[in-house]
């Protein structure tokens, strides 16, 4: 008889989430961390499904993904809370004493590591090792830049969903010919949380005139890294920066695929991945200088930079971003209650 264990999500319910034939849900591996740890569980006596089937009230251990709106349902079961999106997007992510209610809270935020019942995590990526670029596109046949994001807006001072929209006004402006731009909502007006983007939205295409155009934009892509793989660079910039630690799917989406990431988020990048991986946008003044850096770039250059992302992404380095550490971390919690 397995114990009930509960994940509590607000998406990809009725176990949708662990379908990794889903290509929704597992779109370039994303959820496979995820089937991972149903896999992991279910080895330790533990059945995990979705909150809709296991109850948080009937399980033993709950795993919530992200502060739920209801808070904790059931004290006596084993609670740990995952905090996966940028307290800019959720603010109730933020650390407050409600947190004391879970037994380990999860975060990538370097901040909050001397808490209580703190525990470091990172997002974690399903490592296809060994990597080799040599058989992907070389250095001709790639476009010079890309950016593959959702078009979304929030107002915050640490916010750099603005910052997308200056390099993509800049380039659209300046260096079309090298410049190409995908993701979800860039037809449609942006995902800025207010009622009146989404009745826009809703009364299109009567409203089409209203809303600003992107020339550069492709549409959205079936997977990022076989996009990614067409292209030199990318601009990946976080959804905000100053928070150290915070390295999401976006700068790994690109090193996997052999395209040299233009990082802007984590302040502390360099403690996680090494410097010759990626470029830093804070080493730039201006977009034009970043542009006069790229186009005089030589092969051999961008070549080295591969030689370094191929060396991080095949050593132990890149292991605190593996798909399995997000199950271990998990089982060590039940280890040591």
């Amino acid at each position: 008889m397995y114990k009930k264990a509960s994940l509590v999500v607000d998406y990809h319910l009725n176990n949708k989430i662990f379908d990794i034939n889903d290509c929704a849900v597992n779109r370039d591996d994303y959820g496979y961390s995820i089937w991972l740890l149903k896999e992991r569980l279910k080895a330790k006596g533990y059945e995990l499904s979705t909150c809709d089937i296991n109850r948080p009230s009937d399980s033993e251990l709950v795993i919530y993904f992200d502060y739920p709106a209801t808070g904790i349902e059931n004290p006596s079961a084993i609670n740990i809370l995952c905090l996966f999106e940028n307290e800019i997007i959720k603010p109730e992510n933020t650390p407050s004493p409600v947190f004391d209610q879970f037994d380990y809270v999860f975060s990538w935020n370097d901040d909050y590591l001397e808490k209580r019942n703190f525990r470091k995590f990172n997002y974690t990526h399903k490592l296809n090792r060994p990597y080799n670029f040599r058989n992907y596109p070389g250095f001709t046949d790639r476009k010079l830049c890309t950016l593959i994001s959702a078009n979304k807006m929030t107002e915050h001072p640490r916010e750099l969903y603005s910052e997308r929209l200056k390099a993509i006004a800049w380039f659209e402006n300046n260096a079309a010919e090298d410049f190409d731009l995908y993701g979800v909502g860039w037809d449609q007006f942006p995902n800025d949380g207010r009622l009146r983007s989404r009745v826009l939205n809703k009364l299109a295409p009567f409203t089409n005139f209203m809303k600003k155009s992107y020339p550069s934009y492709k549409g959205m892509v079936e997977s990022k890294n076989q996009t990614l793989r067409n292209y030199r660079y990318s601009i990946c910039f976080e959804n905000a920066s100053g928070y150290p630690g915070y390295i999401s799917e976006k700068l790994f989406d690109s090193l996997m695929a052999g395209c040299v990431p233009i990082y802007y988020g984590a302040p502390n990048v360099a403690d996680y991945i090494p410097e010759g991986c990626y470029i830093d946008f804070r080493d730039f003044t201006s977009y034009h200088d970043l542009y006069d850096y790229l186009i005089v770039a030589s092969s051999d250059e961008f070549y080295s930079r591969q030689r370094e992302i191929e060396s991080f992404l095949n050593s132990e380095r890149s292991s605190p971003f593996e798909a399995q550490r997000l199950p271990e971390l998990i089982l060590k919690c039940l280890e040591e209650h």
